[in-house]
């Protein structure tokens, strides 16, 4: 039997171009995919039901998401909720569940409106898509380091998370710390806030008593502490509270103070969309993670 193959060459050059053109259109679907910009992130979330296309991961804090992208609750439930802000700060989504289903809700109606899909992609990312961008693993590899809990302290707490700067003789400047604070005298107790690697936490707490005058608010207060990350409880009276502070001196300060002050601005702009205990663990992830910035350098 004799069999006669006609142009065979061509033929498997045919077969080659005809894979790489393949090959090519499938590597230039996946960089298009790729490349599809963040417009938003997850600011709060409620529920491990919430996703994004359709996609199988569960949203969570911190999250980034896609331009034009499909909000969506599979398994929705009485009180899930989720809060999306823009890459400029800004709160552009808050959805919230009853048993029937999903609505956005649009100031304070009963959050029945449809979900629309995410906005385009803004021209500019925005300050706060760097801070983000830092702080976003640290909420996932460690939430519980963050949370608050609701407590009667917590209600009347005038203390703020803050960076503090010390000067060369160990006096702290706590204007930050105290500022919404009324006049007298404040029992403090320092501690090390440790590391996200879990060393250098708690030990035995500095104590410091400090008589507070909002008139002389820059007065500095003897502190004796070298720079880092502390976790601050005071009482006073039938008040009592807790803060992060960033302890650093002077010299290296003023970045790690504009940078925390700009961010904590966006963060309390959010007012009641987004719950105070949500809040005041975005802050205290970002002292953290300046903390951490601060120790490499």
């Amino acid at each position: 039997m004799h069999v006669t193959v006609k142009n065979s060459g061509a033929t498997v050059l045919a077969g080659i171009r005809a894979l790489a053109a393949c090959v090519f259109f499938m590597l230039a679907a996946v960089e298009c995919i790729a490349q599809v910009p963040n417009v938003g992130w997850v600011v709060d979330v409620k529920s491990q039901s919430w996703h994004v296309n359709g996609r199988q991961e569960s949203l969570t804090k911190g999250k980034l998401l896609p331009a034009e992208g499909i909000l969506s609750n599979a398994a929705p439930t009485d009180g899930d909720y989720l809060v999306v802000a823009n890459m400029h700060g800004d709160i552009i989504r808050r959805l919230r569940c009853s048993n029937s289903g999903c609505g956005a809700c649009v100031q304070n109606d009963s959050c029945a409106n449809p979900i629309a899909p995410l906005p385009k992609a803004p021209e500019e990312a925005g300050y706060l898509s760097a801070a983000i961008d830092g702080i976003k693993d640290l909420f996932g590899e460690h939430p519980e380091r963050y949370s608050v809990h609701r407590s009667r302290g917590l209600s009347y707490s005038c203390i703020s998370d803050t960076v503090v700067v010390f000067n060369s003789d160990g006096g702290g400047d706590l204007e930050g710390l105290l500022r919404n604070c009324a006049e007298g005298t404040y029992n403090l107790e320092i501690r090390a806030a440790g590391s996200t690697h879990g060393g250098g936490q708690g030990g035995s707490p500095r104590e410091v008593v400090v008589s507070w005058n909002p008139a002389n608010p820059s007065r500095a207060v003897p502190l004796d502490l070298g720079a880092g990350l502390y976790i601050l409880e005071y009482t006073r009276d039938w008040m009592s509270g807790t803060a992060w502070v960033l302890l650093c001196p002077q010299s290296s300060c003023s970045a790690a103070a504009e940078s925390y002050n700009a961010f904590a601005a966006i963060v309390d702009g959010w007012g009641e969309q987004v719950e105070s205990e949500t809040r005041i663990a975005y802050k205290r992830a970002y002292l953290d993670k300046l903390s951490e910035l601060k120790d490499k350098k």
